[in-house]
């Protein structure tokens, strides 16, 4: 039960670090794309990430 506990805080907390990652850099380098863009963006390489860390599949 702790392990799975820990396991998931892992998994949110990598969903996190990428969101911002990839975040920040998206607002770093493409300056001209609106704000809704990138958080989408964001939002969802961050949990493609999280997806392949957790072994889950990834459907497009």
């Amino acid at each position: 039960m702790i392990i799975i506990r820990k396991l998931k805080l892992a998994l949110t907390d990598s969903f996190a670090n990428n969101f911002t990652i990839i975040y920040v850099v998206l607002r770093e380098t493409h300056r001209s794309m609106g704000d809704d863009t990138r958080l989408r963006i964001a939002r969802s390489y961050a949990r493609e990430s999280s997806d392949r860390l957790s072994g889950a599949s990834i459907s497009n």
